[in-house]
């Protein structure tokens, strides 16, 4: 199974990708990288710097299973936003207020960390916008983002992640132009974003603020 190191790997493996089969057409302010924290944000960081576009973050947020953190049946971006996963819903038996108390708790977290985070809304409309996350296993989040993004009709979407398995890549194409990976896994052998790492520790919200300022620097 192909691995990569780290983030940091990944994240110039990308830019590497994105320069040779050159994939970003227009001009550098009309390109606005988009990262997903906390992972996101190492690799996006990167494709700003090295290819001189403009960096910002989105906040989606998984909605858990009660019972399970792990298990999550849908996500969400802002009060407007959602997708719900009704498979699972129905076969776990989630009550409707048990979604709404979700998606307050979750809301609220979105809302703390713009304010931690110190997050400018941008307008995307008429921008090519590059959508950055770590790797990709269901989706939910990038979905609710992708779905976020195109209510302001951007020129293009660009997903880049360095790891998707192959139903979420086929369920994902539809909803953005160009989908850039470095692995793409069969289903069956995709258990977690962090196997196709060698180092793949968690990231705090301190060393998220402390990327944050000096990116702005």
């Amino acid at each position: 199974m192909k691995k990569l190191k780290d983030r940091q790997e990944a994240g110039l493996l990308i830019v590497e990708k994105l320069k040779n089969e050159n994939i970003i057409k227009g001009e550098k302010n009309n390109v606005i990288v988009l990262s997903v924290p906390r992972g996101g944000i190492i690799l996006g960081k990167i494709i700003s710097k090295k290819l001189g576009y403009e960096f910002g973050l989105i906040i989606p947020r998984k909605l858990t299973v009660p019972s399970n953190y792990e298990l999550a049946f849908g996500a969400i971006i802002d009060k407007d936003n959602f997708v719900l996963n009704n498979d699972i819903i129905e076969r776990l038996n989630i009550t409707e207020k048990q979604i709404e108390e979700e998606k307050e708790i979750q809301l609220n977290e979105i809302e703390n960390r713009r304010k931690k985070y110190d997050i400018q809304d941008k307008a995307y409309n008429d921008k090519i916008i590059v959508l950055v996350d770590d790797g990709v296993a269901t989706g939910s989040t990038i979905l609710i983002s992708l779905k976020k993004i195109k209510q302001q009709e951007p020129k293009e979407v660009i997903l880049c992640t360095p790891v998707i398995p192959d139903t979420t890549y086929d369920f994902l194409k539809e909803y953005c132009d160009i989908v850039v990976y470095l692995i793409k896994e069969k289903d069956f052998l995709f258990g977690s974003v962090g196997q196709f790492y060698d180092s793949f520790s968690q990231i705090t919200d301190e060393e998220v603020e402390s990327m944050l300022s000096e990116f702005r620097s």
